[in-house]
Formats: C-alpha cells, sequence, structure tokens
C-alpha cells in the first residue's frame, strides 16, 4: 500500500500536486512484527538529487571548495524555492575511508568495492560498484560510496547469504533501537528510494528493499542520532522555510538545520526540476506489483 507523502497542515512542500513521493512500510522479517522498513519511492522525472560534504566533512579532509558553489552542510541558496526534502548520507569519511566527490571534485578517493551514488549531468542517478561505473565514458559530477552494495542487478551482495554482515556495520544484541538507512534505484531509472529500517540487519534491509521493487542499492548511515528523512516546507506563509515533517517518529534534526544551519554530517537533498511542463506521473511503476 503506497501512499503520498506530505501534509499540507503542517506546510510540507511535498503535499503540493503533483506528488513526488509515496511512501510505504513493510516487514521483511519472517516472524518479527517489532522489525519495520519504511520506504519512500520518489520520482525522478519530476525531481533531481543533489549531494552536500558536511561541515564536519570538509575539516577533516582539510578540503577547499572555493572553486565550487558547494557550501558545505547547506542547501545551495539557488536550489531553496524547489527543496522539497533533504536525506542523511553515509558513514564519515575516518569510518572506511570510501569515496565522495562534489561538483567535479574529488574529496576522497573512490574504492573499488565500494557501493557508489553516482550523480551525472542532467540529472541523471546510478548505483553501482565502483567498477562497474568506473569505465563509463560520461564524466561523474559528484559520487557517495558506501560499503558493498546492498543489492546490485536485483540481487543481495554474496556476503549477505553467507550471513557475513561486518562490513555494513554488523550486529550489536547490545544496542536497542537500531536504525539503518539506504538509497536505492529500479530498473527503469525512474525511481529513486530511500528506506529507513527499525531493528534490521543489513541482510533483511536489503531483502525488503528487494521486495519494493529496488534495482541497486546501498546502505547509508546508521544508528538513531544520524539516519534521517526532513519534509522541508513552512507552517505558515510568513515562517522561514523549515523542517516541517519527519518520515518516521523522533527522528534527530535542527529545525532551521541545512537551509539556515549548516550541518556537520554530509547528506543529500531533493529539489523539484525547473521544468514543470512534462505531465505530472504517479508511480504506478513502483514495487513489484507494478
Amino acid at each position: 500500500m503506497w501512499s503520498p507523502l506530505g501534509e499540507a497542515d503542517r506546510g510540507d512542500r511535498l503535499s503540493i500536486e503533483p506528488r513526488l513521493m509515496y511512501r510505504t512500510v513493510l516487514h521483511p522479517h519472517p516472524v518479527s512484527r517489532f522489525k519495520s522498513l519504511t520506504v519512500v519511492a520518489i520520482n525522478l522525472t519530476q525531481t533531481e538529487l543533489h549531494y552536500v560534504p558536511g561541515r564536519a566533512d570538509i575539516a577533516d579532509m582539510r578540503a577547499n571548495l572555493d572553486a565550487t558553489n558547494v557550501i558545505p552542510g547547506r542547501v545551495a541558496p539557488g536550489d531553496l524555492d524547489r527543496l522539497v526534502v533533504v536525506f542523511n548520507g553515509g558513514f564519515k569519511p575516518r569510518h572506511g575511508r570510501w569515496g565522495m566527490r562534489v561538483a567535479g571534485q574529488t574529496l576522497v578517493p573512490p574504492r573499488d568495492e565500494g557501493c557508489t551514488v553516482a550523480l551525472f549531468d542532467p540529472g541523471r542517478i546510478a548505483i553501482r560498484s565502483w567498477t562497474a561505473l568506473s569505465e563509463r565514458d560520461d564524466p561523474i559530477e559528484s559520487f557517495r560510496q558506501t560499503p558493498p552494495c546492498l543489492v546490485e542487478q536485483g540481487k543481495r551482495h554474496p556476503l549477505l547469504d553467507a550471513r557475513n554482515e561486518r562490513p555494513w556495520g554488523g550486529h550489536d544484541p547490545k544496542r536497542m533501537t537500531r536504525r539503518r538507512s539506504a538509497i536505492g534505484i529500479d530498473s527503469s531509472q525512474r525511481v529513486l528510494y530511500y528506506a529507513i529500517g527499525v531493528e534490521l540487519e543489513p541482510s533483511e534491509l536489503a531483502q525488503g528493499l528487494i521486495y519494493a521493487g529496488v534495482d541497486n542499492a546501498a546502505e547509508l548511515d546508521i544508528n538513531w542520532s544520524w539516519t534521517r528523512f526532513l519534509l522541508m516546507g513552512r507552517p505558515d506563509p510568513d515562517a522561514p522555510l523549515q523542517v516541517t515533517g519527519t518520515l518516521i517518529p523522533e527522528m534527530v534534526h535542527q529545525r532551521l538545520g541545512y537551509v539556515q544551519k549548516a550541518i556537520d554530517r554530509d547528506f543529500f537533498y531533493v529539489t523539484r526540476r525547473h521544468s514543470e511542463s512534462q505531465p505530472a506521473e504517479t508511480l504506478r511503476h513502483a514495487g513489484p506489483a507494478g
């Protein structure tokens, strides 16, 4: 059951027609109903995905982005009028040294085994292992790497089938209320997915994504404080642009974060496309049932 995401009463921009995102909840564990996976399907024909490193990421790498239009930790000013959603990036650069590039500038070199969220001009996206992307002729404008792909070409990573989950943060029986996020794309390249699992292990997260219709997927950040999917808008016409809603309850965030206050950790954000001339499409292709 997919339902449109965004509430007009809160002032969410996602409540404005045409609707861009749809939400569902899955329970990929065969027995437990406590474990859940909330999935958002994003219409890529009418949206654009952007990537920004965090303020602390840049400080750790001693990188200089003065030659670009990127402001570490903040949405680009030129995109604020079209901004609808912000969601978390991946592990800190010091945790695994997974590759990062923004606006054509490589901040951390890519690793062959890294699952790579690649952004091309104009607005095209691919999620694959680096070795599957590095030989393409078209240049990658920005990318963010994560541990190996949870799902690639419709199949779970072989290590997950072998019950080796260490590359994705593993299992910690002493940690309660663990959250685990992911980004994925379908085989048509028309639907992007964000997912957040509660108490899911990496193998369960991957299986839930396959259930939802994902062809390729990368794990993003994990744990309570760093997993967030935030809806942007204005609670009243005179209010500043701000976070007006969260995908699931109790997501840690700052009300004016990303738009007025720079954030330490890297993130992705979604904007409406400049042109709205093409007819709106519902996400009738999202999910395995069509």
